[in-house]
């Protein structure tokens, strides 16, 4: 389903293409969420936090893609 109602199904697929391929847009499922979220509530706890919140991105992209 497209995000937008003025494009048809085809153009998403053409856009969500473009993102993947030309951009380099990595997807992020819920499930890799959840692996960056323990991650971040482990490091929390070594700490005394709740969470100890990742903001690099490339960081995040790695644990979200290790399985």
């Amino acid at each position: 389903m497209c995000v937008s109602k003025s494009l048809s199904t085809n153009s998403c697929e053409v856009w969500l293409d473009y993102m993947y391929v030309v951009i380099g847009v990595q997807w992020v499922s819920f499930e890799d969420w959840e692996r960056i979220d323990a991650v971040e509530k482990e490091r929390g706890a070594l700490v005394g936090k709740p969470r100890e919140k990742i903001v690099d991105i490339k960081e995040m992209l790695a644990i979200a893609a290790s399985r």
